[in-house]
Formats: C-alpha cells, structure tokens, sequence
C-alpha cells in the first residue's frame, strides 16, 4: 500500500470510530494504528521500531508519542 493511501483511511476511520470513554489514546487512533500495522504486517511488539522508522506515518497519524503496545491491546 502506498503511503498517499493512509490519509485517506485515517479520515474514514475518525469519521466512523466513536469515543466511549476517555483515554490517554483515543479510540480513533488506535484503531488506525492497528490498521497501519496490518497492513504492513507489524507486530505490536515490534510497532515503536516502526513508527521510528517511518515518520512520515507516524506524522500522518499525528502520533506525539508512541503508544506502548498494551494500549494497543486495549481495544481488541
């Protein structure tokens, strides 16, 4: 997938994902940090080596920080 395709999938996402509690992360971003990462086939593990290494998803996510993957976790 081409990273000019990850703006597109982020709006989708924040415009279909609702926020039922409050959170240090939202909902919203979660689900599209799953999603990133499915489609690259990264483990949660493995998904701070990531981000490190593909800013420019991560300033598309507009990730300040990256979550640690329990959080991740937290919606599944």
């Amino acid at each position: 997938m081409e990273t000019n395709h990850v703006p597109l999938i982020i709006e989708f996402i924040d415009n279909n994902i609702f926020e039922c509690r409050k959170m240090k992360v939202s909902n919203s971003l979660i689900v599209n940090i799953l999603l990133i990462l499915q489609i690259y086939g990264i483990s949660y593990r493995s998904s701070e080596n990531f981000f490190i290494n593909h800013p420019e998803i991560k300033n598309v996510l507009g990730l300040r920080e990256i979550p640690n993957f329990r959080i991740l976790l937290s919606l599944e």
